[in-house]
């Protein structure tokens, strides 16, 4: 009966734990079914990357495949509920669960009370809130929770193994005899926690230099705080059937399991003399195995984090000066540390004391110390972006237990801890309803953008190409079913500069570099065609064409060169291309400053236009007899211009100076954008304010929008 009610209490506490924090995330879920965030009483999506997977649910790119557009086709299937509805409601569910295995390991080290908070603040601390709001739908669920899970036990299956450092000499527990059983079935159960890692890296494919990192780190750990009675080589070898699985995909079961087995008919084999011989025989085969595959992610995965110092290196030495995208995305910027606590936990207070806890904890447990790669990455959020944050909620889960056992060492009932967990729990769950309360919806694209792309799919060929920011790639091959020359996986220096200089350069300029670079692209595709193992799969070719192979070969000069004649009509394609639209869009004009800044710059020296763009805050009146913005921000300055944009058209005003800036305004939104001349005579904010006729040499208008969007059809 005793054991049930522990079953039970423990199964109470990770309800509670999954209900609060899927309840934390609910809470901002009405105020996205406002009828204007509505495209006909669907939910828009809160993250570019969900509409990829949404997309591939419906085949229409490759992420067919993957495992959340499979998870998605398959609720689709037994639910009936459609995409938008499923990505919309699915991300709570899924982050829910990263901070569950923390009450296991609760109960393990007898505080079970305090399980429950240290569930939720890895659950619900902010940085991962953020990644897993409604309408987030992504693969961060996973790159949480299977490291943290995989933390955990660890922990578990380091703890007999290692000396507690805090003990002295004569409360040092006798071990002997125990290193063999727990050996032989440490083995056994890192062969089935690698079964479980492997099906974490089928779920997030980046998870295995994460892997890499927590076992490595594990198996130091273990050769330096191994006790006296065990063999450093001993504490290594429960790890390695775990990583045999986890990062040697299928072959890696057969070796696994093999150890595995080993182990099993031999237990003596790792505490032998000659064990140490057997330990570095596994070792090699791994590398020899595995090796070159493991190091080859790794070394992906840290060129993408590092891109920008990347990027200008390459650039430099093997030909155009190319842009790196990497610095204008929101969530790999970096951040100040005093954000940094915050986003760890709920408060920068709060981060202090669990730091504390987690350091009590490591004291007393050192197999804890297994949480500081996660930590680590975590802070280094300050370096890479706020992307790495979350991963410093898995140490905020752990310093909660370091919490629990101070608790313990002064309350040793647990009926009297139980009000300090629960005060706990509190104090993490207000200041994050707290900020989910002032959290406002804020989807990637407006209804009418997304209305106009679902229309291009009634009004165009299937075969059409979409010329759109990268940012909306995925939403274009969801809502329109068309290929967009950019998305969020095609948006590195070869697929990024084209793009941006066709939305930076004056109308007639994007007409000619999208004339030029499609028929490059053509000519790829028509070569790639004749190939018979991919000839039937056009977004496989699609994705092998990227546009600057029209500039292959080309030293940053010659490229400049070239890439300017071809914009000012000096050089133009003989041939032909399919369909080419051009999307336009308020919801881009955000974005103008970076699109301004790739698409203008030099492909010898580097150098580009800074692209003057800023978004007018605060109260503003405009004199339009003088031509003069007042802002109490801004002060008072001389315009140019000044459109303001609605349904009905553009209502323009235009002022005689040599200089000032030009204002662009959404009437329906009272959003406001204030740009130099630069930025307001590209292609991308002329041809959303401008009369259609004035492009008519180049563009012909499908679908008005205004002012939310605009689609053109290339004219040959």
């Amino acid at each position: 009966m005793r054991s049930a009610s522990r079953a039970f209490a423990q199964a109470a506490c990770l309800f509670a734990a999954f209900a609060a924090c899927v309840g934390l995330r609910l809470l901002e879920a009405p105020r996205w079914f406002a009828p204007e965030l509505l495209l006909d009483g669907q939910p828009l999506m809160s993250t570019h990357d969900a509409y990829a997977w949404l997309a591939g649910a419906m085949g229409v790119n490759l992420r067919g495949h993957e495992p959340l557009a499979v998870i998605v086709e398959l609720v689709n299937g037994l639910t009936g509920l459609s995409p938008e509805a499923i990505g919309f409601w699915l991300p709570p569910l899924l982050a829910a669960l990263a901070g569950l295995p923390f009450v296991h390991l609760a109960h393990r080290l007898g505080i079970l009370a305090f399980g429950f908070p240290a569930a939720v603040v890895a659950g619900c601390s902010l940085g991962y809130v953020v990644r897993t709001r409604v309408g987030s739908l992504d693969t961060d669920p996973f790159a949480l929770f299977f490291p943290l899970f995989l933390a955990v036990e660890l922990f578990i299956t380091l703890s007999p193994l290692l000396r507690e450092v805090w003990r002295g000499p004569a409360e040092k527990p006798d071990v002997r005899g125990a290193p063999d059983r727990v050996s032989v079935g440490a083995c056994f159960g890192s062969f089935g926690l690698g079964l479980w890692c492997m099906a974490g890296v089928w779920l997030y494919a980046g998870m295995r230099p994460v892997i890499t990192i927590l076992l490595c780190f594990a198996a130091l750990l273990g050769a330096a705080l191994g006790r006296p009675q065990v063999r450093p080589w001993s504490v290594v070898l429960p790890l390695l059937p775990l990583a045999m699985l986890a990062l040697g995909g299928g072959a890696g079961v057969v070796v696994g399991l093999g150890f595995a087995l080993a182990v099993w008919r031999r237990p003596e084999l790792g505490f032998s003399r000659r064990a140490g011989w057997t330990i570095a025989a596994a070792l090699a085969l791994m590398v020899v195995v595995f090796g070159f595959e493991i190091v080859r992610d790794i070394v992906v995965r840290l060129d993408y984090w590092l891109f920008p110092a990347a990027d200008v290196v390459v650039s430099a030495t093997n030909g155009p000066n190319l842009p790196s995208v990497l610095q204008s995305i929101r969530e790999a910027q970096s951040m100040p540390l005093v954000d940094v606590a915050r986003y760890l936990s709920v408060h920068p207070v709060l981060t202090i004391a669990l730091v504390l806890g987690y350091a009590w904890l490591a004291f007393r447990r050192p197999a804890a110390l297994v949480f500081v790669p996660l930590l680590a990455l975590g802070l280094c959020a300050s370096i890479l972006g706020a992307r790495f944050v979350m991963f410093g909620a898995a140490a905020m889960g752990a310093g909660v237990l370091g919490l629990g056992l101070l608790a313990r060492r002064f309350v040793p009932r647990a009926w009297g801890r139980f009000p300090l967990a629960v005060a706990l729990a509190g104090a993490i769950l207000v200041p994050a309803t707290l900020f989910m309360d002032r959290l406002r919806p804020d989807p990637v694209l407006s209804p009418r953008h997304a209305a106009a792309l679902a229309e291009i799919s009634s009004v165009t060929p299937s075969s059409s190409w979409l010329w759109l920011w990268w940012d909306y790639g995925y939403a274009a091959e969801f809502y329109a079913e068309r290929f967009p020359i950019a998305n969020g996986a095609r948006h590195d220096a070869k697929w990024l500069y084209p793009l941006a200089a066709v939305h930076a350069g004056k109308p007639f300029e994007a007409a000619n570099l999208m004339r030029f670079f499609a028929f490059s692209m053509q000519a790829q595709e028509r070569a790639l065609s004749e190939r018979p193992e991919i000839s039937g799969n056009p977004s496989f070719i699609h994705e092998r064409t990227p546009p600057m192979t029209a500039l292959a070969g080309l030293d940053g000069l010659s490229a400049q060169a070239e890439a300017q004649a071809v914009a000012d009509g000096r050089r133009k394609p003989e041939g032909g291309y399919p369909d080419q639209y051009f999307v336009v869009s308020w919801d881009t004009l955000r974005l103008a400053g970076w699109i301004i800044r790739f698409g203008t710059r030099n492909l010898a020296d580097g150098t580009f236009a800074t692209g003057d763009v800023s978004r007018i805050e605060g109260d503003m009146r405009v004199d339009t007899e003088q031509g003069l913005l007042h802002s109490p921000l801004a002060g008072t300055l001389p315009l140019a211009s000044l459109d303001v944009l609605d349904e009905a058209g553009n209502s323009g005003f235009s002022w005689q100076r040599g200089s000032g800036m030009h204002v662009v305004m959404n009437r329906q939104t009272r959003e406001a954008f204030m740009m130099d001349a630069t930025a307001y005579g590209s292609a991308m904010v002329q041809l959303l304010v401008g009369e259609p006729s004035r492009f008519a040499r180049d563009f012909e208008l499908v679908i008005d929008a205004a002012p939310w969007a605009r689609v053109y059809r290339l004219l040959p």
